[in-house]
């Protein structure tokens, strides 16, 4: 479904592309905008949360998201508190845990906050920043490829190419892309927007438009596989199961052919020695897996060391962001043993909380917001890497993490379908519109009795 509307130029430097689609576009970008920046963990983004803050706290409408994003902070906080006797000396500030729950905060507001946000202003909103974030995509991966071919083949200083990285590694045999980030988060995020590009292209859709879904899909699958990350690849797989499972049988067949063909071009273009790494990337990381040896054996180390912390203190943890609790390579047992089994639960009523507030306010606004199937099917892309990739990597303060659930908040926390005493109450509020302003009939009994014509349309 195309809606028609028009983009808004980044030259109209209003409140809102300031401080909203600046961050859409700037959080895929990563690092690469601040080169030869100390600091891993720090991506340029962060910079204009704190005016995105305060920028969303402008609206009264916010309040409602506003207290469930206050109780996340006060239970998260609250964990720190209990624990700072425990919190060991000399730590930098890019450790301390209130630090690193400030940061946190700011990406969970801003996304909690624009999800909201966009629900006031109906679907065409929620697809305007997912372009401007296919956008940034693209920019980061023109840009790193410039650096990384200059430094394989034209005597670019490697130096050049790692001022625009979080972390530069080598892997089987040849350097990893990664691009304003580090390879497995790079090759992840790599992984999805080709996927839904993939998926975007199959269905037709021309929201994004057809020149930055082949490039996003051409240039994402390349960089997903130069990054050799084998949670990328598994989750590419599955991403492209997805989008030919959400088609019908007669696209599904054609799509499958056409990718097919298309595969099997682009690795023949590729280096042999590119292929035949990106192949030896997924039998080490089984054979890794088996015998628990590699990056798995330190993941399986860190994980049993965190089962020992909670087990130590399974009610309350150890701190949220605590030394001890950061790193483990598993967001999920990340946050249980920060937070305890306690702090957890009421973790998970909070996202609770949110996802019925959501679901409310889609309805709510639902002359503008559309079931859009198209937008359903990016969403479920989107979480599937998220949720995955968590399970292997501390992701919590990654862009792709929060944008999957800027999707599945924006989607009325994935609303498949209105039942029909709120559609029925959705088309009254579009009756009672149109007839004070004039601009429609009177209301329909028969239509309301049906639940209105227009309040099942499926994108």
């Amino acid at each position: 479904m195309a809606y028609g509307y028009k983009e808004k130029s980044f030259l109209a430097l209003s409140p809102s592309v300031l401080f909203v689609s600046s961050v859409f576009f700037t959080a895929p970008i990563g690092k690469a905008l601040l080169p030869g920046l100390p600091g891993e963990s720090f991506r340029f983004f962060f910079l204009i949360l704190p005016f995105s803050f305060f920028y969303f706290l402008r609206y009264k409408s916010t309040l409602p998201i506003f207290v469930v994003w206050l109780a996340y902070v006060i239970n998260a906080l609250a964990s720190i508190v209990l624990h700072l006797d425990d919190l060991p000396p000399g730590l930098s500030i890019n450790t301390f845990p209130v630090v690193r729950l400030a940061v946190h905060s700011l990406i969970v507001a801003f996304f909690l906050f624009a999800a909201w946000h966009a629900l006031s202003k109906g679907t065409e909103q929620v697809w305007r920043w997912v372009r401007l974030s296919f956008q940034g995509f693209l920019f980061v991966s023109v840009l790193g490829a410039i650096l990384y071919f200059g430094v394989r083949f034209a005597g670019l200083p490697r130096a050049q190419y790692e001022m625009f990285n979080v972390m530069t590694q080598e892997g089987y045999g040849f350097l990893r892309f990664s691009p304003g980030s580090y390879p497995n988060e790079f090759g992840t995020m790599a992984s999805f927007f080709s996927v839904a590009a993939l998926a975007l292209i199959l269905r037709r859709d021309t929201n994004i438009g057809k020149k930055l879904l082949w490039s996003v899909f051409v240039l994402g699958f390349i960089g997903m596989a130069l990054a050799t990350t084998r949670a990328a690849y598994i989750t590419f797989a599955l991403g492209v199961i997805i989008a030919f499972v959400s088609l019908d049988a007669g696209r599904a067949l054609k799509g499958a052919f056409g990718a097919t063909v298309l595969s099997v071009i682009v690795i023949m273009l590729l280096p042999d020695s590119l292929v035949s790494s990106s192949l030896n990337v997924l039998q080490t990381g089984y054979s890794a897996a088996v015998n628990g040896t590699a990056s798995v054996a330190d993941r399986y180390e860190k994980w049993d060391t965190g089962i020992a912390y909670l087990e130590s203190s399974p009610l309350l943890g150890i701190g949220f962001e605590f030394p001890g609790a950061w790193g483990l390579h598993n967001t999920y047992l990340q946050f249980l043993v920060g937070l305890g089994g306690f702090g957890f639960g009421v973790a998970v009523l909070i996202f609770l909380w949110a996802s019925v507030l959501f679901r409310r306010r889609f309805l709510q606004f639902a002359d503008r917001n559309v079931i859009d199937s198209n937008l359903l099917v990016v969403t479920v892309i989107a979480g599937m890497h998220a949720s995955l990739f968590a399970a292997s990597n501390h992701n919590q303060n990654h862009f792709l993490t929060w944008f999957a659930l800027f999707l599945f908040w924006a989607t009325g926390s994935l609303l498949l379908r209105r039942r029909p005493i709120l559609a029925r109450g959705a088309y009254r509020q579009r009756a009672r519109r149109a007839a004070s302003q004039g601009e429609g009939p009177e209301l329909n009994p028969s239509a309301i009795k049906n639940g209105g014509a227009s309040s099942h349309a499926i994108g």
